[in-house]
């Protein structure tokens, strides 16, 4: 269980490409449409798709690491691969890996 081990050796390693398509593309419209200063300023900060995992690891008290892959396709298993290494090498000993994706609009790859 999570209580189990200290913070200082929770890690948290996910991989993402499209977690935040919806916003992204509402904040593209935006910009477009009548300009930055229109972004709000409660969603802007997600236009960084590391926020998603410094968010859960704030939320869950991971303190030892927080990494978040995006490399097309495979992101989801670097995430896992490094999730591995940082258990076997030691740098943690707690650990939450994985991916989430958001489903693409129509005609996107």
């Amino acid at each position: 269980a999570l209580e189990a081990v200290g913070p200082e050796e929770r890690g948290a390693a996910v991989g993402t490409n499209s977690a935040a398509v919806a916003l992204h593309h509402t904040m593209d419209r935006t910009v477009t449409a009548t300009g930055a200063e229109d972004l709000s300023p409660v969603t802007a900060p997600y236009f960084s798709i590391n926020l998603f995992g410094s968010r859960l690891a704030t939320e869950h008290d991971l303190k030892g690491f927080n990494l978040t892959f995006t490399s097309p396709r495979v992101a989801g298993l670097e995430a896992l691969q490094n999730g591995r290494r940082a258990l076997v090498t030691g740098r943690a000993r707690w650990l939450l890996a994985g991916a989430t994706e958001e489903a693409l609009p129509e005609g996107e790859p």
